[in-house]
């Protein structure tokens, strides 16, 4: 048979609960700190660069190594009323990352940043004229100066 109290318990004044304030805060960052995931094979000589996306002619960000290709990074993210945080850890130095976002670079074929510029529109009253490769790439410095570079760049001699 389970025992129950036959007197009621004297009541105990609770204390009030004291918070004390960290002498030592960070303060919080408006702009969290960013985490990529970069290929493993990408030399030091890989760069970002910005060019045009092919697809809506805006500046984009992108990861250019002269030895494996061109990376376009895709963003990868919880809804923003997700609270979502990263731990990082890498042997004795970890880092926390408070932002939600993660950019990972996927190999893009070059085909695609060089065809909008191929493929400009002109207006109707202009007569088409046939224009070489040459002439198409001395363009490039106008919209884009660093899809003329990548255009020029060649693979480092030492390591073929």
């Amino acid at each position: 048979m389970a025992r129950t109290r036959s007197t009621k318990t004297a009541d105990t004044p609770e204390e009030p609960t004291s918070t004390t304030t960290s002498k030592i805060s960070l303060t919080r960052s408006e702009n969290p700190s960013k985490i990529f995931i970069l290929p493993s094979k990408a030399t030091p000589n890989a760069r970002i660069v910005t060019l045009p996306n092919p697809r809506h002619a805006r500046p984009a960000r992108y990861l250019v190594c002269p030895e494996t290709g061109i990376y376009e990074f895709t963003k990868i993210a919880a809804p923003k009323a997700t609270p979502r945080s990263w731990l990082i850890e890498n042997g004795e130095d970890a880092d926390i990352s408070m932002g939600q976002e993660l950019y990972m670079a996927t190999l893009i074929d070059p085909v695609f940043l060089v065809l909008p510029v191929l493929t400009e529109q002109t207006k109707g009253s202009e007569k088409r004229l046939f224009l070489s490769s040459d002439d198409h790439f001395d363009h490039l410095p106008e919209e884009s100066s660093h899809l003329s570079e990548i255009l020029q760049c060649e693979k480092d001699p030492k390591t073929h």
